[in-house]
């Protein structure tokens, strides 16, 4: 299919990294680590992306 790879649709990938800079520029949404690890393990696994430790 066009415009995926690996079954992620490439058009997400300007999304997910906008989440990321979002979450680093706005202290109120700084989530702690352990929440942090919960949302990036969920999103990992979504996504098919292995998550290494």
């Amino acid at each position: 299919m066009a415009g995926t790879e690996q079954g992620t649709d490439l058009r997400s990938l300007p999304r997910d990294l906008y989440d990321v800079v979002e979450i680093y520029k706005r202290k109120d949404l700084l989530p702690t680590p352990t929440e942090l690890k919960r949302v990036l393990t969920k999103k990992c696994e979504f996504k098919g992306v292995e998550l290494l430790n």
